[in-house]
């Protein structure tokens, strides 16, 4: 459902291009959890800007339902991809139930009233994330992990096949980032979502997701993690002087 064509990642200005990475091919599919691993750096989040459509490919087409984002109008893309950014310091005076209402803005009025319909869209993002008791609390009163939960009922809301977050997982404790992540890959099991995340938590990525998506500066190697082990992929990108992966055990170990 949703493709990279040769794509060709990075920024254009008046006097110079810087291509971040390039000839990036892969796809993935709805019902699966996948996490874009990589090093510092390498492009994560200037691929996950350009799959949501908020900067432009330098070459190359990402593609839903076999037609580039460029053939999208906005209102379409509005419908097809949600995004959930990492926003620690959120302080808008709104509680958990009205940001989750905004996402239905694409389907609303002008004046952006709720329907019926709406409203048990709503009700319904917020029981799955588990926030129902605190869906009158402030958005900025509750913890990161709520704060990011909030963020991910307002996506499942705007009820698009497609979700792209960039590091839910940051600024949480360890628990917590064990639950995010299970609660996004049963999302996507049982919502039949395609979820695409990217992280720096590997080794709970490696426990979680269906896929991963590996960038390199040579390219993006994608598949599960067996089959990323069996090909060399992990242990070239992790080895070092200091750790290594263990292909047997499944695990990071320090050296």
């Amino acid at each position: 459902m949703l493709e990279l064509r040769n794509l060709y990642i990075g920024y254009d200005d008046d006097s110079d291009r810087h291509i971040v990475a390039e000839t990036l091919s892969a796809s993935l599919s709805c019902g699966q959890l996948t996490c874009l691993i990589g090093a510092n750096g390498v492009g994560k989040s200037t691929l996950m800007r350009t799959m949501a459509a908020f900067q432009q490919p330098l070459r190359g087409e990402v593609c839903i339902g076999g037609r580039p984002l460029a053939d999208y109008t906005p209102k379409e893309l509005s419908g097809l991809v949600g995004v959930v950014l990492t926003e620690r310091n959120l302080q808008a005076d709104l509680t958990i139930e009205e940001v989750v209402g905004m996402g239905r803005s694409p389907y609303t009025n002008f004046w952006g009233t709720l329907s019926d319909e709406d409203v048990r869209i709503v009700d319904e993002a917020i029981r799955l994330v588990g926030l129902a008791g605190l869906r009158h609390r402030k958005i900025y009163q509750v913890s990161d992990g709520e704060r990011q939960k909030a963020m991910i009922a307002k996506a499942l809301a705007q009820q698009t096949p497609v979700i792209l977050l960039d590091e839910p997982t940051a600024f949480l404790d360890y628990p917590s980032k064990i639950a995010m992540m299970q609660l996004l890959r049963r999302l996507a099991h049982e919502q039949d979502k395609l979820i695409l995340l990217s992280t720096h938590d590997l080794e709970i990525a490696f426990q979680t997701a269906d896929r991963l998506w590996l960038l390199r500066q040579d390219g993006l190697q994608d598949g599960t993690l067996d089959e990323l082990s069996a090909d060399g992929y992990i242990s070239a990108f992790l080895d070092s002087d200091d750790l290594y992966y263990d292909i047997e055990r499944k695990q990071i170990v320090l050296r």
